[in-house]
């Protein structure tokens, strides 16, 4: 029981990391095709 919460913690962590390494990568490229046009 205790374990299977540790990975579900875990999993919803890499799930939110995931998510907001995305967004911040997708703002990156914006800004970058901005400065190229």
């Amino acid at each position: 029981m205790f374990v299977a919460l540790t990975i579900a913690i875990a999993f919803l962590g890499v799930l939110i990391y995931a998510s907001v390494l995305s967004t911040e990568v997708s703002l990156i490229l914006d800004e970058l095709e901005e400065g190229d046009i």
